[in-house]
């Protein structure tokens, strides 16, 4: 009798550890998926913020590179 209870004691034992050691692991995914839906959305609205200011430095960045071919390299 005392034996099948420290049975039963070990099985409970094993069970609560398993399901701490599941906890820990889902825990950690949350936090990536938490992690990689905030860094996308913040994205999204820097994106969408910043999105003519961007463009605007890529147009001055390529016209500057253009005058510099056309007026350094070739004259």
């Amino acid at each position: 009798m005392v034996h099948a209870i420290q049975l039963k004691a070990l099985e409970l034992l094993n069970r609560f550890a398993d399901k701490v050691r599941e906890e820990r692991g889902q825990t950690t995914t949350e936090y990536v998926v938490v992690t990689a839906i905030a860094a996308a959305i913040a994205m999204a609205v820097l994106w969408s913020v910043l999105k003519s200011q961007l463009s605007d430095a890529v147009d001055a960045i390529a016209s500057e590179i253009d005058a510099f071919i056309a007026n350094d390299l070739f004259s």
